[in-house]
């Protein structure tokens, strides 16, 4: 029988899998009973930004780290710290835990956050903004490992000469 904890490191598991796939900055959350910590990350897993209920200027606004208020403003101090580093959509990653409570506080609040800075953006005149590309994948879109041993096959089809001109065809 697997133990709560051994539980929800599968099901992280699952999640940055799929995150991965997707070639997305995640939101990845941990709580734990007196704090909660928000961490966006590259598609290589550098941290590009933190909050949480550690920081001076979140303590001093809620003093109990471990409720809903506390999520409520690490969500939005995450979302202000993403919209600086000029990144408008992430993954959440709920790291396992159900998406209820804190970690549903966290997210909504992050949510509200960059719809609300959309808003002034959308009142605000216009600038163009940079779009965020990590730097390990650089402007090539992912593809999945079928798709890319699909391409190889085709390649090393058209590479080989012609029939007739070679008898048996290509090595195995």
């Amino acid at each position: 029988m697997i133990d709560k904890k051994a539980a929800r490191l599968r099901r992280a598991s699952q999640t940055r899998r799929k995150i991965h796939e997707l070639a997305k900055v995640r939101l990845a959350v941990h709580r734990t009973n007196t704090h909660i910590y928000a961490q966006l990350r590259s598609v290589d897993g550098k941290v590009l930004t933190s909050a949480s209920t550690m920081e001076k200027e979140v303590r001093t606004a809620v003093p109990n780290g471990g409720n809903k208020a506390a999520a409520v403003a690490v969500g939005k101090r995450i979302a202000e710290k993403a919209k600086g580093l000029g990144i408008d959509a992430v993954a959440f990653d709920r790291s396992g835990y159900k998406y209820h409570g804190r970690v549903k506080a966290l997210a909504d609040a992050a949510r509200e956050a960059t719809a609300a800075a959309q808003e002034r953006l959308a009142r605000a005149p216009a600038q163009p903004l940079q779009a965020h590309r990590p730097a390990a994948r650089g402007v090539s879109q992912v593809r999945s490992w079928a798709q890319q041993a699909a391409r190889n096959r085709a390649a090393r089809r058209d590479s080989w000469p012609h029939q007739g001109e070679l008898v048996g065809g290509p090595p195995a």
